[in-house]
């Protein structure tokens, strides 16, 4: 298995990097390819929510190890991922919501591949451009935007469609804007122990298929 370093990041707050990440790790393990996942992100949203799991479903075996990933030290930063991209699995990394930080700016070096969550909306829009125009500066990262928690009905009105039809352009800029991922309970209830179910599958494989492309090979 050839490693691969995933991020999941960008700007936006609320734009579900951390259900992105963990619907995406389980998609790659139902795919039989091996990962690991580490959170970064200050709030330890992913293995909070594993521990919870845990707790309610404690004989439960998970089908990959979620770490906290310390994001304090930039020399220790540089020093982890020298290591994580030797390990032959995908390395997920939950990214919190910044760039500038020099701890975060080694994993973003590192990296490659970046899985970008983003609506259709102009301020997320505006927030994702402007990530994107720093972490091109950073990194070589193949990078990826999910357009994430569309709401479907929504998405026929006509000026909807020209808001999408306007990120999918000024996005391409930078990486491959992939399907979208709809706004669905199914999605938002994700689980960190549990394998997806054919509901849960159908709704992120398309967003997912181009990472699985080159991942997968």
């Amino acid at each position: 298995m050839k490693n691969f370093i995933i991020v999941c990041a960008g700007l936006k707050g609320g734009s579900g990097k951390s259900c992105v990440c963990a619907n995406l790790a389980m998609h790659l393990i139902d795919q039989g390819i091996p990962v690991i996942v580490y959170d970064a992100d200050i709030q330890q949203t992913l293995v909070r929510h594993r521990q919870r799991e845990l707790a309610e479903h404690p004989d439960a075996q998970p089908p990959y190890q979620l770490m906290p990933f310390s994001t304090a030290d930039a020399e220790a930063v540089k020093a982890n991922m020298a290591q994580l991209k030797n390990v032959p699995a995908v390395v997920l990394i939950d990214c919190p919501g910044n760039i500038q930080d020099a701890c975060l700016q080694h994993i973003y070096e590192a990296a490659d591949i970046a899985v970008v969550p983003t609506r259709y909306d102009f301020d997320n829009l505006d927030a994702t451009v402007l990530f994107s125009e720093m972490f091109i500066k950073i990194s070589k990262a193949k990078m990826f935007f999910v357009p994430n928690c569309i709401n479907a009905i929504e998405e026929r009105r006509e000026e909807i469609q020209k808001a999408r039809d306007i990120a999918k352009k000024m996005l391409e800029k930078y990486g491959t804007v992939t399907a979208r991922i709809k706004q669905c309970l199914t999605v938002k209830c994700y689980s960190t122990l549990f394998p997806h179910d054919s509901y849960k599958r159908n709704a992120v494989k398309h967003a997912f298929e181009p990472i699985i492309e080159i991942v997968g090979k």
